[in-house]
């Protein structure tokens, strides 16, 4: 994410627009709601889509915008999805109570504006590194080794939707754990990973089946014995040793994987 939302009152637009400027010189890029024109249910599920993109709310704290029932429904949506927020104090402004604990920077004196452009700045580049360590694929596959340390059924839905994470390694990850946890609700999401881009995904998906051991898991490991991935097609083999039922054994004989 290299974005960031920018929540204001109209009254406040050319500063904005300076804003926007300086912020996209520095290699971060803006989302702002330039209509501001509703508060309907379209209206707030387009803001909660923006804001859930960004690593950070930008909210321009003057009288107007304090008092703006869009401003408070936005930066209200980020703080309850711990979306960090910076306030710019453009002018004098009595700051909501539950705005306290967040970051501020000055603007009310002109003739510091360079100063204050670089604080900001400074603000959120360490934001964003703070975000990208977070959400780095080391990061989640680190979550995955600690929901698996859970050892129950809640870890189980949460490590299947890993296995669709842009993350090679993720993915990785995400099956092996699946083995390990051995909950047969997630064989279904098992065998569509045997058919993942990459073969270590793959091959991790295999193992996973053959550790869960269910019969269920069978045809799609016969189908796997005929892929034109050799590592996989061992681990098939394995998968299905494992497994030990008539079908898997059966699919073992040497006519039948000929």
């Amino acid at each position: 994410m290299t974005k960031v939302f920018i929540s204001y009152s109209r009254a406040d637009s050319e500063f904005v627009g300076q804003l926007m400027t300086k912020l996209e010189e520095s290699g971060i890029d803006t989302w702002v709601d330039a209509a501001r024109l509703t508060g309907s249910e379209e209206w707030r599920r387009g803001i909660d889509s923006a804001i859930n993109e960004c690593f950070a709310v930008l909210v321009v704290m003057t009288p107007q915008s304090a008092m703006s029932n869009l401003v408070t429904y936005e930066w209200a949506y980020a703080l309850g999805h711990s979306v960090p927020i910076v306030q710019l104090l453009l002018q004098p402004t009595q700051i909501p109570i539950r705005l306290y604990g967040a970051a501020c920077v000055d603007f009310q004196h002109a003739e510091q504006r360079e100063q204050q452009w670089q604080e900001l700045i400074n603000q959120l580049q360490e934001i964003q590194r703070q975000h990208q360590a977070k959400h780095s694929p080391q990061s989640r596959v680190n979550a995955i080794q600690a929901l698996l340390q859970m050892g129950d059924t809640i870890a189980t839905p949460v490590i299947m939707k890993s296995l669709q994470d842009p993350s090679v390694e993720v993915r990785k990850a995400a099956a092996s754990a699946l083995g390990t946890l051995r909950h047969e609700v997630a064989i279904d999401p098992l065998i569509q990973a045997l058919a993942d881009p990459d073969g270590r995904v793959r091959i991790a998906a295999a193992w996973a089946l053959g550790d869960i051991g269910s019969p269920k898991a069978v045809p799609a490991l016969i189908e796997a014995l005929h892929s034109p991935d050799h590592n996989l097609r061992t681990v098939a083999v394995d998968a299905l040793e494992s497994i030990g039922t008539p079908e898997a054994l059966a699919a073992l004989e040497p006519e039948t994987i000929a």
